[in-house]
């Protein structure tokens, strides 16, 4: 090959020479940055993570950054914001190889909307990273082979690169000797000679890189094992998240990272609270989002300080912490743990909020996703009526006569006692009656402290009452003072609004609204 510089003064006078760095930094493995305080998160979340340390252990002999490629992938979900390292600093391998994989994550679809729901979440940031990371490892053969290509090209990179870098650092050797004294015969032709492969060899690389990028890019089968890994991550995500919003919340004395390990466990073990978390989690989304935006304090006084995470309440001087970058890690810790400082009031006000009482059909014709939704929206209005400080039933019902109350007094659950009867509430089987439930409302409002309370009705419509039960209905209503509303879960069959209609003040449909609108319209109305 032709050399591009004649002699040494040519070399060391060159613009490509003057560009070229006075030091060499020392080489990165991670693509992104980090604060100490989500390194420090992360190692001890890394060492009580059997699943990492697995996957590490036998892929490290394959790809050595592979516990890199898990901190980075931690950190994209993890981090508050997301700060990459220059492309130049990265090694060859987390350069051509761990940050591909993890462009290509985070350039799906759903990525900003998983990101959102795990950002200072370590719990969940762990669960996605040790999925994705489990896949990967998986076909890890596959994705070295596919970046290496036929030509063995990204283990070529890795080799060529080094020798580039040794290459540099005798380069600039020899001319920092040259500035004190002049070299010898023989140290010239080195400093030439390996100027100009140096420069030659920048070209080769250059093309090398390309070109491993290139396999990667070309190789269907590569990047449809990562867009599967990024869907079970994402997936993995998202159920820990409703699980804990689902089923947490419940004060403890562990720290809240082992005690979100152990209620997914749990959970994770018995199908019937995994379903319901499926739609109870984003209802209680739903909740904590209103009563942010729309809750009423009453002026009752500031009597001293406690531990929260009630922005409302916050004294000043928590939030300096969101002053630096450094300290916001800190802050949302705190806020995880509810451990900021916070002013205590003597009494909330809660206005125009009381008692309710939902009926749940639970015959056969119900079963499947009607039941799971049913039971989420039932356990969503407990959670409000308990914020409300107001008493709760649930009336579960299938043909006349059969049907199961269960009384959840004011301030008196715990999350647990909620677990266990969703577990325990199993379908009553066989045909479909209106007047057992219904009564049984009635009664709860005459005998109890339910009366002006709010009956939500949840059944597929398979049904309908007498003339003369209608009637008595409406004059009990009158005098209790209590409106029904009609939920008909009729995704699947729909047209029997007219069974709710003679009875209920408002219908909302599910074949005409969709699961979701009809959740955020019960939460809108009772929440």
């Amino acid at each position: 090959m032709r050399n591009v510089f004649s002699n040494t003064d040519a070399l060391t006078q060159s613009s490509w020479f003057q560009a070229l760095p006075d030091r060499l930094p020392p080489q990165k493995d991670q693509v992104l940055k980090s604060l100490r305080v989500e390194d420090e998160t992360y190692r001890q979340l890394r060492k009580n993570s059997a699943a990492l340390e697995e996957i590490e252990s036998a892929a490290a002999a394959k790809l050595p950054v592979v516990g890199n490629l898990c901190r980075d992938v931690f950190q994209s979900f993890y981090a508050l914001t997301l700060r990459h390292n220059e492309e130049s600093e990265l090694s060859p391998k987390v350069r051509r190889f761990n940050r591909y994989i993890l462009d290509k994550m985070m350039q799906q679809p759903d990525f900003p909307a998983v990101k959102a729901d795990c950002e200072g979440k370590a719990f969940s940031s762990m669960e996605a990273t040790e999925e994705f990371m489990k896949q990967i490892s998986d076909h890890l053969d596959e994705l070295l082979e596919a970046a290496n290509g036929e030509k063995k090209t990204l283990d070529a990179l890795e080799t060529q690169e080094q020798k580039q870098r040794q290459r540099l650092i005798q380069v600039q050797q020899l001319v920092k000797q040259q500035e004190k004294a002049p070299l010898s015969s023989s140290e010239e032709k080195v400093l030439l000679s390996q100027g100009n492969l140096l420069f030659q060899k920048e070209k080769q690389l250059e093309r090398l890189g390309q070109m491993a990028r290139d396999n990667l890019l070309g190789n269907k089968p590569a990047n449809q094992i990562i867009l599967q890994a990024a869907e079970a991550a994402f997936d993995r995500a998202r159920q820990a998240q409703d699980i804990i919003r689902a089923w947490g919340d419940e004060p403890g004395q562990e720290s809240p990272m082992e005690q979100d390990r152990k209620l997914v466990e749990q959970v994770r073990q018995n199908a019937t609270l995994l379903e319901i978390a499926r739609y109870l989690g984003r209802m209680k989304e739903m909740i904590r989002q209103k009563r942010m935006n729309g809750f009423s304090y009453g002026r009752g006084e500031k009597y001293g300080l406690e531990l929260g995470n009630d922005f409302g309440r916050l004294i000043s001087s928590e939030f300096t912490l969101l002053a630096l970058p450094e300290t916001i890690p800190l802050f949302i810790r705190k806020y995880q743990q509810k451990k900021l400082k916070q002013y205590a009031r003597r009494e909330k006000i809660c206005k125009g909020k009381g008692p309710k009482i939902v009926c749940l059909d639970q015959s056969g014709s119900t079963a499947g996703e009607n039941a799971v939704w049913g039971k989420a929206v039932a356990y969503a209005l407990l959670l409000v009526t308990q914020l409300d400080k107001a008493a709760f039933a649930l009336i579960r019902f299938a043909h006349r006569g059969n049907f199961h109350t269960n009384h959840y007094p004011a301030g008196q659950v715990t999350t647990q006692q909620i677990m266990e009867d969703a577990q325990n509430c199993g379908f009553l089987g066989g045909g479909t009656d209106y007047e057992t439930p219904l009564s049984e409302a009635i009664r709860l409002m005459e005998e109890n402290d339910y009366r002006n309370a709010d009956v939500v009705f949840l059944t597929d419509g398979y049904c309908s009452l007498s003339e003369e039960f209608i009637q008595n209905l409406k004059v009990k209503k009158a005098v209790l003072g209590f409106r029904i509303t009609g939920i008909l879960m009729d995704q699947g069959d729909p047209g029997m609004e007219f069974t709710l209609q003679p009875f209920c003040d408002e219908v909302l449909r599910l074949s005409l609204l969709g699961r979701d609108a009809v959740a955020e319209k019960i939460v809108e109305k009772f929440a």
